[in-house]
């Protein structure tokens, strides 16, 4: 059992610092699978330890080659399942070249070439020269040079038609060299599908490599930008593993069960009125400024699962058009006449619980009043790129459309809170000018680290306002939030709470009895320094696409190896904080808990955590704070 643990932990690690120091994240990909190939590599190179490998790697140049090509799945040859490509060659190609001037296409995951090279023989066939351009793409740079060379063996070309070969292979001994012809046709460019930006406007594209190799979290955001990547009518090409295809950005042909349609709503209406009966989440849009209305109306049903049944210009009008419409979501502007639009949230709350997203200004006003909503019993919030009337609404789409969609996932049962803790007494407001002198507890001999998302605000208001005055360890929080709003939501705590709640600032250091948000836009360390332990700030890339990241936190918190630590999961989207947790729980963590699923407002990363088997106590929202002072006891 130790020495599984010791393995795990060695991965992680690797794992861990394979990311840091390249970019590549091998989380997103299927774990046995891959730890099996690579502990199969680690052990031909005569290293002991997945640590170790990374150490030679660092000095050897060659063998992170051919780490890269043993983690790719450079499985592929020319003309692989035969049928497929003749309906491309038959059907496909020919409707796009009916319809498009010049194709554009790209070969994703190319690996040695055999694909992009079949593509362009196919190509070549129909089309002239000018007509078409091909991009070939791999993280393996090693793969890409053999591509290049464009040199292969029997078993690559068994599947090419006798004609095709000749005409476009020169043999040589055993050696099969792809003609110059079909070599210059080709763009091989090194991309990673799980972390670089794709390049847009193709007609088709091919990816039947290494989708099966992807967890099915990884393989969704692949199609999602495939779908962003394909011009309206492009076709996606696949292998046999559909797992993870969005719903509603591509759809299938009937005689092709493999190849996929990308899906653009027109100005015609004709695809746009296909996809508004298929929706599935309907939205009911709240704001008093006609523009903003009919703006926010177009950017969500822009995509294929939103459709707006119908809007509201006040907050009283949104709790009615609730009771009669019953929205899966609500997007609510905060300052609207009559009943504004925290009042109506309150009201929502109280009458029918629906998640609602707030969009609000950026400013420090229109932070502070997004965390009155979100403490109300609102579950997300956009901020408005220029005020309230946001002319360049659009530069938040994506951000908005997953919001919405986030919030269509949320269970309805924890959205209503005790009307206590809408507008808890202010129960550190008299001892306020106490707790900003005190400095704290300058000695202390544990630490908790909390860690939440969507839901969180108000799962904070429950845990930090039930904290005791006297509370010696100091608490680190990880909220997902961005700059300003993380401000306000430490400022709104400190007037609640009867510890001292403040937003962490590089370079202080921690005392107890004191809570440290981390602030938006910075991931939240801590380090020892001269006795003392210290907040450390940093702007390094995120982290299950979050910054501030729990994952950060906790693996942070995790190497403080002379203080007993405590880790906290709650509520949120996504799995940020799981794989700390697990990392945390290997390294000697005093207590793990999880927030239980009857009071998430979205049950995915503790669900994630708990998953893993990481996580001691399983506690509703209420006991929380009565679990850490337990497990904390005496300092």
């Amino acid at each position: 059992m130790a020495a599984a643990k010791a393995d795990d932990l060695d991965f992680a690690q690797f794992v861990a610092k394979l990311k840091g120091k390249t970019g590549i994240d091998l989380l997103q990909y299927k774990e046995d699978q891959m730890r099996r190939r690579l502990a199969t590599f680690r052990d031909r190179r005569g290293c002991r330890t997945f640590g170790e490998l990374f150490e030679g790697m660092l000095r050897d140049a060659e063998l992170y080659e051919e780490f890269l090509d043993r983690m790719t799945i450079n499985v592929s040859e020319f003309y692989r399942n035969a049928k497929r490509w003749e309906a491309l060659e038959k059907k496909i190609i020919p409707d796009l070249a009916a319809s498009r001037g010049k194709l554009r296409c790209w070969s994703a995951a190319c690996s040695t070439g055999d694909e992009p090279y079949t593509l362009s023989i196919v190509l070549s066939g129909l089309l002239k020269r000018h007509e078409y351009e091909l991009l070939a793409t791999d993280i393996d740079k090693t793969a890409i040079k053999r591509a290049r060379e464009g040199l292969y063996g029997p078993s690559s070309v068994r599947e090419v038609p006798k004609p095709v070969l000749s005409r476009h292979f020169k043999l040589t001994g055993e050696t099969y060299a792809i003609s110059d012809e079909i070599k210059r046709s080709v763009t091989f460019k090194q991309h990673n599908l799980l972390a670089d930006p794709y390049e847009q406007g193709f007609d088709l594209i091919v990816c039947r490599n290494v989708l099966i190799y992807f967890t099915d979290a990884a393989k969704e955001n692949v199609f999602k930008n495939f779908a962003k990547s394909l011009n309206k009518g492009g076709y996606l090409f696949i292998g046999g593993d559909r797992t993870g295809l969005p719903a509603g950005t591509l759809r299938a042909r009937d005689d092709g069960r493999l190849f996929f349609i990308a899906r653009r709503k027109d100005r015609s209406g004709g695809e746009g009125k296909e996809r508004g009966a298929m929706a599935a989440i309907r939205v009911l849009v709240v704001d008093d400024s006609i523009f903003m209305r009919k703006l926010i109306k177009r950017l969500l049903e822009e995509d294929p699962e939103l459709s707006v049944p119908g809007v509201a210009t006040n907050g009283a009008e949104a709790v009615r058009m609730t009771q009669e419409l019953v929205p899966d979501v609500v997007t609510m502007d905060v300052e609207m006449p009559g009943m504004n639009g925290l009042d109506a949230v309150s009201a929502i709350m109280r009458s029918r619980p629906v998640p609602i997203v707030m969009l609000s200004s950026q400013t420090q006003e229109g932070a502070a009043a997004t965390i009155d909503a979100l403490r109300r019993g609102a579950v997300d919030f956009v901020g408005k790129p220029s005020g309230s009337t946001s002319f360049d609404l659009y530069k938040v789409r994506t951000e908005l459309v997953a919001k919405v969609k986030a919030a269509s996932k949320t269970r309805k049962t924890a959205l209503k809170l005790p009307s206590a803790a809408v507008n808890p007494a202010p129960r550190g407001a008299a001892a306020g000018a106490v707790r900003e002198d005190a400095p704290g507890f300058r000695s202390f001999g544990q630490i908790v680290a909390i860690g939440t998302s969507t839901g969180g605000p108000r799962a904070l208001d429950a845990v930090l306002t039930a904290l005791p005055p006297d509370f010696r360890c100091p608490v680190l929080v990880v909220q997902h939030m961005p700059p300003r709003f993380t401000k306000s939501l430490a400022e709104r705590l400190n007037a609640i709470c009867e510890v001292r709640v403040s937003e962490a600032e590089d370079g202080e250091s921690l005392r107890g009895g004191r809570v440290y948000i981390a602030p938006g836009d910075k991931h939240l360390t801590i380090a020892e320094k001269g006795g003392a332990y210290v907040v450390k700030l940093t702007e390094e890339p995120l982290r299950s696409g979050h910054r501030p990241s729990v994952d950060v936190l906790f693996e942070s918190v995790a190497r403080l190896s002379r203080l007993k630590r405590h880790y906290v999961i709650m509520t949120g989207m996504g799995q940020d904080g799981a794989k700390g947790m697990l990392l945390a729980k290997e390294l000697g963590a005093a207590s793990t808990i999880a927030e239980s699923q009857e009071t998430c407002v979205v049950y995915g990363m503790p669900r994630s955590a708990v998953e893993l088997g990481c996580v001691e106590h399983i506690v509703p929202l209420g006991r929380i704070a009565d679990k850490i002072v337990q497990v904390t006891g005496k300092d």
